[in-house]
């Protein structure tokens, strides 16, 4: 970092900034981060949580740590996960959110602590001030941190950040005490998810090449036993039974199919970032960050151009970690990363934006430019802006709405289960649901409208009973509607897509579509086009895709770029 020698009373965590206007943003951050604490009290399990329950409920703690260890491919969360399943789904659910935000607000404390010397007031404020900026930026927040299933995503993410920190206090202070943390967070932060843990390899790898240079031998020998650790837990992961029968079935290890992964999510991935807007906006900080970290490390190089790597060198390095990191699970699982996965990229791609432009761009002439800008005095307004009007909090409000609706909705689900077990039934169909919160709703791990399907399968295993599907009131009413839908009726299916069922407008899409397989008789790009259209309405991305498709090259309609153009810019905006 350089030195900022000018005045800097306007600066954000400066001692001479002590106006209402920080305390009026405090409170607001405050309430910010406690909605979304607050909505996940009606949090309710899905998919894969039932998986973890039914494990958990058939065996002991050991049984079921085998059986995830042969069956799921990460080691360290699925012990977690256990844990927690086995206090019971309905039990922990409301309370997952609250100490999830309590973890990752006391590794970002811990990690302001380490890097500046501000007071307790103001590593508190930046604390809620990040931790509100993460909601807002979180691309798979609905995945992350409201689903039990996907949060060990968001914890790995906050252990790698904890890592990062205990690294930075044993070097600065070199008090090698902090081995003993160390040793346990590497491992176990190894063994969670491929993603941090080869991030948490590469990170050791570097700082050991570092000191070789610096021929620091105490630093060398303490960075190869940390990096020992690192690459065994990295193996263990890989080599794990779950890892080795998920890579047996999926195209991996093709070197072709996992370049165009690469290249095409990835290239998504990196125009996600870049067209945040937070991105920006976090530059207009970097005046204060400095000045919070000069206090801290006493920095005072004055050179204006030391170091400094170029702008667009930034952007490019930024850039590619996304295909990085997708190369990786297209190469292991033949896949690209679902949201929650995706989540941790994007996080990963602001780490890196920020350090590299404080601590690889930091001449003087850069940050004066910035303060002096006039867009530096409306940084804070900028900020509020984002945090207001972004996906998350908008969707947030929504959901606040209808709620509570859900939940009873889930739960008198629950009670009718039951009811239907002791009776002695064992197909079970559920009433539809009404109210679908957007960020605690999973629509693609919902019971689904037939007997079959994994989600579904997984619910009435947890449950004890055969099958269970969910139909709205109509069909639960009429005998002689189930049976002909059961049959494989399309008129019977037809009306269930127009009673807004959203897996049954995809199911309709796809059979009318002449571009995927199937009864050729049925189709029919007009058909599939109507249904494509109510699916998207409903925020399907693949029925998006497909509609871009048919307008672009007028298939059952009227060739419209625009409308071609307006469907990717909803698809975009889906993202």
């Amino acid at each position: 970092m350089i030195y900022l020698n000018f005045e800097h009373s306007s600066l954000l965590f400066s001692s001479r900034n002590k106006g209402n206007v920080h305390d009026v943003f405090f409170v607001f951050l405050a309430l910010y981060v406690f909605l979304f604490i607050y909505l996940g009290r009606y949090g309710y399990p899905a998919g894969e949580d039932y998986f973890f329950g039914k494990v958990i409920a058939d065996n002991n703690f050991w049984e079921s740590q085998k059986i995830l260890f042969h069956g799921v491919n990460r080691v360290a969360n699925s012990f977690i996960l256990i844990c927690i399943a086995g206090a019971g789904l309905e039990n922990i659910y409301p309370i997952l959110p609250f100490i999830t935000v309590l973890f990752d607000m006391g590794v970002l404390y811990f990690l302001i602590s380490v890097l500046t010397s501000l007071n307790t007031r103001k590593k508190i404020f930046i604390t809620f001030l990040l931790q509100a900026i993460h909601f807002a930026f979180a691309v798979g927040l609905s995945e992350d941190f409201y689903w039990l299933s996907g949060m060990p995503y968001n914890w790995s993410l906050f252990l790698l950040i904890l890592t990062i920190a205990c690294l930075v206090r044993m070097f600065e202070k070199q008090n090698f005490r902090w081995l003993f943390p160390l040793f346990p967070l590497i491992f176990v932060n190894g063994t969670m998810l491929e993603q941090t843990s080869l991030v948490q390899s590469i990170l050791l790898c570097s700082l050991f090449f570092y000191f070789m240079g610096a021929r620091q031998s105490r630093n060398i020998r303490v960075v190869l036993c940390l990096l020992l650790i690192a690459v065994l837990a990295f193996f263990i992961l890989l080599l794990s039974p779950g890892t080795s029968a998920r890579m047996a079935t999926a195209t991996s290890g093709n070197l072709f199919r996992s370049l165009s992964i690469a290249f095409k999510f990835g290239f998504f991935t990196a125009l996600k970032f870049f067209l945040n807007p937070v991105v920006y906006i976090a530059l207009l900080f970097l005046p204060d960050v400095a000045f919070a970290l000069n206090h801290a490390f006493a920095l005072n190089h004055r050179g204006k151009n030391s170091h400094c790597l170029r702008k667009w060198l930034i952007f490019l390095l930024v850039f590619l970690v996304a295909p990085f990191q997708q190369f990786i699970i297209g190469w292991a699982l033949g896949s690209n990363y679902e949201p929650r996965g995706e989540y941790l990229i994007l996080a990963m791609m602001a780490m890196a934006w920020m350090s590299l432009w404080l601590f690889f761009h930091h001449d003087e002439v850069f940050l004066e430019k910035i303060r002096s800008s006039s867009l530096y005095r409306w940084r804070i307004l900028f900020l509020i802006g984002y945090l207001v009007f972004n996906g998350n909090f908008l969707a947030l409000l929504h959901d606040l709405k209808i709620a509570p609706a859900y939940l009873t909705e889930q739960k008198g689900r629950e009670v009718l289960v039951r009811q239907k077990k002791n009776e002695g039934v064992k197909d079970v169909s559920l009433p539809a649901l009404r109210n679908k919160p957007r960020l605690i709703y999973f629509k693609n791990r919902d019971i689904a409208y037939s007997f079959k399907g994994n989600w579904n399968h997984l619910n009435a295993s947890y449950w004890g009973i055969n099958n269970v599907r969910a139909l709205p009131q109509s069909f639960l009413q009429d005998e002689k509607r189930r049976r002909l839908l059961d049959e494989g009726d399309v008129k019977a299916l037809c009306e269930l897509g127009e009673a807004g069922v959203l897996e049954a407008q995809i199911d309709l899409g796809r059979m009318y579509d002449p571009g995927v397989s199937g009864d050729e008789t049925q189709k029919d790009y007009a058909e599939a086009l109507k249904w494509y259209a109510m699916a998207s309405e409903q925020g399907d991305l693949y029925s998006k895709i497909r509609l871009v498709q048919f307008y672009a090259f007028g298939l059952g309609t009227q060739k419209s770029l625009w409308k071609a153009f307006m469907y990717v810019g909803s698809y975009l905006w889906a993202l």
